[in-house]
């Protein structure tokens, strides 16, 4: 697997098979239970007339990517630059640059752009204290959150 140094993963991800077959790029976050599957099992109902037979597939995921929880990726896709993949999704095919895909199978729900807009629409008055979140004292968090929630 060819992971860059600015890839982050949130606790476990899954590869199934060969790691060398999965491409990462820069600024790309993996979350929880994310797993790349590189091959298809499927060859073995034909194993008996075909004993050869197999299908894998290279995943490559492009920079300043969020995978959301629990998404799966098929053999064979490419995931471009920009993208978020919702949580749960199942992605099948190739994802262009600058688009949020969700579902199974996943298709395109907005552009990154888009996506963009309604999070600082959405986002809360938190002090900046909290930011980055990784550096927050939680008790200033909490405090900020609790006015909200």
């Amino acid at each position: 697997m060819r992971e860059s140094a600015r890839t982050r993963r949130c606790l476990s991800v899954t590869w199934a098979r060969s790691h060398s077959s999965i491409e990462i790029g820069d600024d790309t976050l993996v979350s929880f239970e994310v797993l790349f599957l590189t091959h298809d099992g499927g060859h073995c109902l034909i194993e008996a007339e075909f004993p050869t037979a197999n299908r894998f597939g290279r995943i490559r995921v492009g920079s300043r990517v969020f995978i959301g929880a629990r998404t799966i990726l098929l053999s064979g896709v490419t995931v471009g630059d920009d993208v978020v993949i919702g949580a749960g999704s199942v992605v099948t095919k190739d994802v262009p640059s600058g688009v949020v895909v969700a579902g199974v199978p996943a298709r395109i729900v907005s552009s990154t752009e888009e996506y963009k807009a309604k999070v600082r629409a959405e986002s809360l008055p938190l002090p900046q204290e909290c930011f980055p979140l990784g550096t927050c004292d939680r008790a200033v968090l909490r405090r900020g959150l609790e006015r909200y929630l």
